[in-house]
């Protein structure tokens, strides 16, 4: 039986989708945020609207690294018949999911109040330190990245076909995580 996202494979369509609203998104950075001006003629208000803007681009990131990779994961499910790999794959997305979720949290709770992200001039703010949250974040992400490089790497040079065929689909499938 078919799993809902065998057949409705639209995560595929995620990451253009949300490339397009960053697309969209850019010319707010120069119109409200000062981007391409030179920095001494940024004014504080285009600071701290840039600084907002970053901050909630943050959260667009997340999602367009996120949606893909679960996409190529429903299609590792539609490819897998073996319980032991289906499992391997539910959880990579699981962790993905997680850490996704970590994510999103880090940035909204890194800063005490969050408008400290973008105000350091508010009384009794602070932050984290926020260059270990992102290194600490993004090694789910490495290692997620990895497993789903080699995950379907057992079965394709277990196929009967010939070398050619198992280094071919071995490089899409490399190319592919690229």
């Amino acid at each position: 039986m078919l799993q809902p996202c065998y057949h409705n494979l639209s995560f595929v369509v995620s990451r253009p989708l949300v490339q397009y609203i960053a697309d969209r998104y850019s010319p707010v950075f120069v119109k409200y945020g000062g981007a391409g001006r030179h920095v001494v003629t940024v004014t504080q208000g285009e600071l701290v609207a840039w600084l907002k803007l970053i901050f909630a681009e943050e959260f667009l990131y997340l999602l367009s690294a996120l949606l893909p990779k679960l996409a190529i994961l429903c299609l590792y499910l539609r490819i897998f018949t073996q319980r032991r790999y289906r499992n391997a794959t539910y959880g990579i997305a699981i962790v993905m999911f997680l850490n996704w979720l970590t994510g999103c949290l880090m940035g909204l709770l890194i800063c005490k109040p969050v408008a400290y992200s973008w105000d350091k001039t508010i009384p009794g703010g602070y932050c984290g330190d926020i260059m270990a949250a992102y290194r600490w974040a993004s090694l789910p992400n490495l290692i997620t990245d990895v497993a789903m490089l080699l995950l379907p790497m057992p079965v394709i040079w277990n196929l009967h076909t010939g070398l050619s065929q198992k280094i071919g689909l071995t490089l899409t499938f490399i190319t592919g995580s690229m």
